[in-house]
């Protein structure tokens, strides 16, 4: 193993990032967290944070790395949708260059570089997908046909180029499928079989096991020369369907190898990286075939019914009719207690189901996790990034008034309701907001939509930009949602906050602030997202013209956004600042945020 203590990370602040941060603080390393703008720094001992821009500036760069003795390469614009392609390709390619080039200077000889599955040309292609064989390994052909698969491609040639440029330079380019939890891939699979399923070849990998991956890269260099590429994929597809089978029906073309794809193996082999590295996906998704977030109560075990394959379940009811005296024991325990088990799981799960729904929204990092635990418990919790939604019951405080008691006199004596809620807290993450966005369309209970905002991160232009992205669209489905009301009934009208959060931070901007640089950044993402048909505007047909108005936030034809353009489609809402945490013992100041969610209960 090399002599590393001190490991830089870039994009520390991403989701893989976050998890590497996290595990190499747990083995003992001192790590260097490197961001393009402040905030967001993972709260792990033996770190500091230092800002780059990678791509942009090479002294940045350069300054950034020193003193490390490895490099975990993460920072990329992390796909090229709704974005230029000039843009997605030269900031990844500069990205690289400028970190392996850096690292060079600097004399560090051992980089894991983040690559891509697209690095051969797969998701976001513009031509056919062609597949010479399946399963696929390092040596597969690569055809990109779009800019972000030609930067990942483009940067494994700079990562070879080097490492005969700088002898004794180590370089693991990590072909890494879609990060996130199985739940959430065969989710979008649902909701876009084409384009999630069927282009990305089914694939996933966890976000824990990237990180191993990533960090084993550093450590097990030894056991490779110069550059290699490893595929890093959890070892099967999303899907419960047999890889040939689905090889066969959407690349008939393709050649299968040996008797690969009987079961649900994956796509691509993971042996080079098994045995190089010592690496393995361990991880297993307990969801896998839930349809819905998992919904908990405050202070109630969750029980987890688990079923085995019809083989397990054959040896276990063999054994459970056999004349021996611990079957009989066993079996008799069972019988009995399983009923009362459910009973009790459906008695508390029950009730949750049917109470008021708000939902909790907003980027990475804007403490959403933390407001879902101080309204839940009373106290907070450290800040941590969410791979899936998590549901918890809240009650309404004594001294807070909901809707019902809201005309109640002050002398009335007689009891009030403190009623109960569902708190909905969705994943901040890029690829992880479908959770958050279908929530709003399909959910008959919700009642109101939080959304944090970090009003320190917002000051930077790269916070406010991702904060807009994601309120627009969380606007766009609330005024989506409450146009179905021309052709149906019309949906329980829905408020929004915009809670500005961590007003306690010195860098923080006030309220009144952040409220007119969002309405600014939104205009500019409403004029991004809608130049294609602007620009393809004559000679439209009236479908295309009302698909244009139903995918214009606010006034259809404003010059510019403003938050009262909401109203008119039967949105309010309201932007209050505030603070989850406060300093020492103190609980932070939440209490308008509280009044907010009383008045629409």
């Amino acid at each position: 193993m090399p002599d590393i203590n001190t490991i830089a990370i870039t994009g520390a602040r991403g989701t893989v990032g976050q998890e590497v941060v996290r595990l190499c603080a747990s083995k003992g390393y001192r790590t260097i967290q490197i961001n393009r703008s402040e905030g967001g720094k993972v709260d792990v001992s033996n770190t500091e944070e230092r800002i780059a821009d990678i791509a942009g500036n090479y002294k940045e760069t350069l300054n950034a790395f020193k003193g490390s003795d490895a490099i975990i390469h993460l920072a990329a614009i992390p796909n090229p949708v709704d974005k230029q392609d000039a843009n997605v390709h030269n900031n990844n390619v500069n990205s690289a260059f400028n970190g392996f080039r850096a690292a060079a200077e600097l004399g560090i000889k051992t980089i894991s570089y983040a690559s891509s599955v697209n690095a051969i040309g797969l998701a976001y292609a513009n031509q056919p997908l062609h597949f010479d064989y399946f399963p696929l390994d390092e040596e597969a052909a690569s055809k990109p046909t779009d800019s972000y698969a030609l930067a990942k491609q483009e940067a494994e040639l700079q990562a070879r180029s080097f490492v005969e440029w700088f002898p004794g330079t180590k370089i693991a380019c990590l072909r890494i499928h879609e990060v996130a939890p199985r739940a959430d891939v065969r989710k979008e699979h649902r909701d876009d079989w084409e384009g999630a399923g069927v282009k990305q070849l089914w694939g996933w990998v966890h976000p824990a096991a990237t990180a191993r991956a990533c960090l084993l890269a550093i450590e097990k260099a030894d056991n490779f020369q110069g550059c290699e590429v490893f595929n890093v994929h959890a070892p099967t597809t999303a899907q419960d369907i047999p890889s040939r089978e689905l090889a066969q029906r959407h690349y008939p073309n393709a050649q299968i190898k040996g008797d690969w794809g009987k079961s649900n193996e994956s796509f691509w082999t993971i042996g080079k990286t098994e045995k190089v590295l010592g690496w393995r996906h361990d991880e297993r998704d307990l969801r896998e075939s839930d349809d819905f977030p998992r919904e908990y109560s405050v202070n109630i075990p969750e029980i987890v019914l688990t079923m085995t394959d019809s083989n397990s379940l054959w040896e276990w009811a063999a054994w459970a009719f056999s004349p021996a005296s611990s079957a009989i024991i066993v079996t008799l325990l069972v019988s009995l207690l399983s009923p009362l088990l459910i009973h009790i799981y459906l008695y508390r799960t029950a009730p949750s189901r049917e109470l008021p729904l708000f939902l909790l929204a907003g980027a990475s990092g804007s403490g959403k996790t933390s407001l879902l635990t101080l309204f839940a418990t009373g106290t907070t919790a450290p800040t941590h990034i969410s791979q899936e939604p998590q549901t918890a019951v809240c009650q309404l405080p004594a001294t807070v008034r909901s809707s019902e008691d809201r005309y109640r006199s002050e002398n009335d004596t007689s009891e009030r309701s403190h009623p109960k809620f569902l708190l909905l807290d969705t994943p901040g993450h890029g690829k992880l907001r479908h959770h958050a966005v279908s929530s709003v369309t399909s959910s008959k209970a919700l009642r109101g939509i939080l959304f944090l905002v970090d009003s320190a991160a917002v000051s930077s232009a790269a916070g406010l930009t991702e904060t807009a992205e994601y309120l627009h669209d969380i606007l766009l489905a609330l005024q989506k949602r409450n146009a179905q009301g021309k052709t149906s009934k019309r949906p329980e009208q829905v408020p929004i906050l915009v809670a500005a959060n961590k007003q306690d931070v010195f860098t923080s901007l006030p309220a009144g602030i952040v409220r007119s640089k969002l309405q600014e950044e939104i205009t500019k993402v409403r004029q991004t997202k809608s130049k294609g048909l602007l620009d393809s505007g004559v000679g439209m047909d009236d479908d295309q013209m009302e698909d244009e108005e139903a995918n214009w936030l606010g006034a259809y034809g404003s010059k510019d956004f403003k938050f009262e353009q909401m109203e008119e489609h039967g949105v309010d809402v309201q932007i209050v600042g505030g603070n989850v945490k406060g300093d020492d013992k103190e609980k932070g100041k939440v209490e308008d945020w509280w009044a907010w969610v009383g008045d629409n209960l």
